[in-house]
Formats: C-alpha cells, structure tokens, sequence
C-alpha cells in the first residue's frame, strides 16, 4: 500500500494505492492545484480512481476535484452527510451528477475492505448535525487503514475537541504507525491525548502558506516532543508512505 501525501501547499490531496492496485483520492487540494493533482496521478499510471473521498466542503480540500472528475474516469464518491452549502459544493455536485459516480453516504464505524486492507470511518457520527459538530471541520471525514501489521490515519481538519473525542470512543484503537496530521498543524488541533493515543512512529502535516499562520509553533513542537519522524510538505514536498504489511518506508519528492 502506497499513500502519497502531495504538495499542495495550505491543502489536503492524498493518492493511494491499494496492494492489488484499488485506487482512492482523498481531497484535492484548492481548485488552483487541481492540474497538479491531475498530473500527479497521470504520472502514476492511473486513468481511473476506484474511490474519491471529499472528506468536507471547504475550498483546500474540495477545490481540485472538480478538475479531478473531469479527467479521470470515477468509481464512487464518498460523502458526509454533514455539508455546507457553499458555491463551490454546488459546482461540485454539479460535477458529480453530469459524471456519474455513485455517491456512497459514510459515517462513523462504516468498515470496509480494499485489497486485504480495512478501511474505517472514525468520524463524523450518525444522527448529529453539522451545527453541532462545530462545522466543516468538525464533519470531516476522518479514515483509519490498517494492513496487517501497519497502519494510517487520515484525521482530515478535526480540532482538538474532535480528536479527543476520538480518544474517548476508540482508545487504543486509535493506535497507528503514520498519521497524516489534523488541520495543517493549527493551534487548535493535534491534541496531546489524541497524539498519546494514535502513537504514531511517522506524522505528516500536510500544510503551506496561507492566511492562518499554520502550522503552529506550539502545536509542531507538540508534535515533534512525542513522534519520532515528522514530515511537513512545505519542507519536505510530496511525501510517499510506502507499507508492505510489516514495514514502513518515506520517500519525499
């Protein structure tokens, strides 16, 4: 299993291929990257994607999927019923009704299998509403892989409130071998329970300049005191999570 966390500055675009070559997108970055994102998984081989995932509506996560459906043939697209109605979504939508893709409606405890790897929704829950989760971010949708020995978590723009939430629910089984850290590193997510519980041995901040300051200092200090290899595509671009089963490897690019 290969995740690729891409460099799209301030933006969540992450690729994954699964060991049988199952294909999933999770975000697409601001529309401004979706050519980027579009070359990126051309350059992989890929002419179709079996799963796009939108984990929420705002425009660094949802941007680049429009871009994304017009090029590339879509298996189905995973969805929170938690969305907010902004001109962008809409155009999304828009989108996904010409293209086609059937739209699978997940939440909470939804558990799938891809290519011998589960695949679990953490977040958002069943029967809230996008009021009381806080917003968008709080809607997010957080995903947890595990194949055989090792794992990923995927925790979108939760805040802190959210992830130790989380750490109430799931405990130690939040526990995972890479994390793809919460909201650009902002000071208000990454919670130090939520960290003790994932336990990480790799993080990535996927993040860049934006108008918020992220990552912030307090938080990437944080997180640096407790996992022992942290990554930030700002600095460190592309960076690929390359899992056999029994083993973890980075590669940056």
């Amino acid at each position: 299993m290969v995740t690729n966390v891409i460099s799209v500055g301030h933006g969540d675009a992450i690729f994954i291929k699964f060991p049988d070559r199952a294909s999933m997108l999770v975000d697409g970055g601001k529309p401004s990257d979706g050519d980027f994102v579009v070359d990126f998984i051309r350059e992989l081989g890929y002419a179709r994607i079996d799963h796009v995932v939108m984990t929420h509506t705002h425009d660094d996560h949802i941007g680049g999927l429009i871009n994304v459906l017009d090029n590339f043939e879509a298996g189905e697209l995973w969805m929170s019923v938690y969305n907010e109605n902004t001109p962008l979504l809409l155009d999304f939508i828009t989108k996904v009704e010409e293209i086609g893709p059937s739209i699978k409606w997940v939440a909470r405890d939804d558990a799938y299998e891809i290519d011998d790897v589960n695949v679990t929704i953490l977040n958002p829950p069943k029967g809230s509403t996008l009021n009381r989760l806080g917003g968008p971010n709080g809607a997010s949708i957080v995903i947890r892989f595990e194949y055989e020995a090792t794992s990923i978590l995927l925790a979108a723009d939760i805040d802190s409130s959210r992830d130790r939430e989380l750490v109430n629910i799931y405990g130690d089984h939040l526990r995972g071998t890479v994390l793809k850290c919460a909201h650009h590193g902002s000071e208000i997510s990454n919670s130090q329970q939520f960290l003790t519980a994932v336990k990480p041995l790799i993080a990535i901040v996927s993040t860049g300049p934006s108008q918020y300051n992220y990552p912030s200092k307090i938080t990437m200090a944080r997180i640096e005191k407790m996992v022992p290899d942290v990554y930030r595509t700002d600095k460190d671009g592309t960076v690929i999570v390359i899992m056999d089963g029994e083993n973890v490897s980075i590669k940056t690019r």
